[in-house]
């Protein structure tokens, strides 16, 4: 059975063996990453003597399938495709602790001899690459202490080996940045998302929609309220979190000096809650804002 017969199963996954000029192999790994948990990866080549490997990743999705595969391998390189610890997992998901994934994938590929290692950040997976390559070159000392929650994220302490090259592949502004843009802020009650503003409802005419044809003209003065009170939302949501954060932080303290099954309990608990109407960056429907030849309603 020839190697691209063997991998023909990945067509189902996104992109088609076929696609490829050549037969190649495929290689797999689960890695330990230096704060205890796993990670794996999957490495692509063709003659197995590549001198340069490509990496992707996202810090959420598996991108075994990723449509550039192809492209890298006929480009003459190898390419490493690497899981996050959390697939699909928002809610685990640090990309301060994250990089300990980063780090456990490129010291694996160090340890494979490859020559040099390009970062590939695509989407999401820009941020994280980004994030991991300013931290790997700055001193030790000088690195992230703390998540945004209060977790020390022990980075000091991480082996970061560096990349020797970066390649944007339809970045974002970042995380924070994309959510802050995409959030609804007309929600006046975060336990009924359907009571909202009809002031900075994004879908009425009075507004600047048309659900006739599913397009919006919004006024410069409607975009600047809305803008406004997407921050707005977005600091009451902050804080509602670093409450819950900070009951759960002050038991764990309390604990080294009160043990109490109270305390225990409190400083186990992690609350989730809901943050509903995510999905309303007014570029969506009015595509004047940021013109391009996509249609109204997507982003594509």
């Amino acid at each position: 059975m020839s190697d691209r017969e063997q991998t023909a199963g990945l067509r189902g996954a996104g992109w088609d063996a076929a696609l490829m000029d050549r037969p190649y192999q495929v290689a797999s790994a689960t890695l330990n990453t230096a704060d205890g948990s796993k990670t794996m990866g999957f490495l692509f080549t063709v003659t197995g003597k590549e001198t340069t490997v490509v990496s992707v990743m996202h810090p959420r999705e598996f991108q075994l399938s990723h449509y550039l595969v192809p492209a890298v391998l006929d480009a003459g390189c190898a390419c490493w495709v690497q899981a996050p610890r959390s697939i699909g997992n928002d809610l685990r998901l640090e990309h301060e602790i994250a990089l300990f994934d980063v780090a456990a994938g490129m010291s694996h590929l160090r340890q494979l001899n490859f020559e040099k290692i390009v970062l590939l950040g695509n989407s999401g997976g820009a941020g994280l690459y980004a994030l991991y390559n300013q931290q790997s070159r700055l001193a030790p000392e000088l690195r992230i202490e703390r998540t945004p929650g209060g977790r020390p994220t022990r980075l000091a302490e991480l082996d970061m080996p560096q990349a020797d090259g970066f390649i944007f592949v339809a970045p974002h502004a970042g995380q924070g940045k994309l959510l802050m843009a995409a959030i609804d802020p007309s929600v006046t009650d975060e336990n009924d998302p359907l009571n909202v503003d009809p002031a900075l409802d994004p879908f009425l005419p009075a507004n600047g929609f048309n659900p006739m044809t599913g397009k919006a003209k919004y006024a410069p003065e409607f975009i600047d309220r809305y803008r406004a009170a997407q921050l707005a939302r977005v600091e009451r949501l902050d804080r509602k979190a670093k409450e819950m954060l900070k009951l759960k932080i002050g038991a764990k303290k309390k604990l080294a000096e009160e043990k109490s099954l109270a305390l225990k309990m409190q400083a186990s608990y992690a609350p989730i809650f809901n943050v509903w109407r995510t999905d309303a960056d007014l570029r969506t429907w009015d595509t004047s804002i940021d013109p391009s030849d996509r249609p109204a309603g997507g982003l594509w």
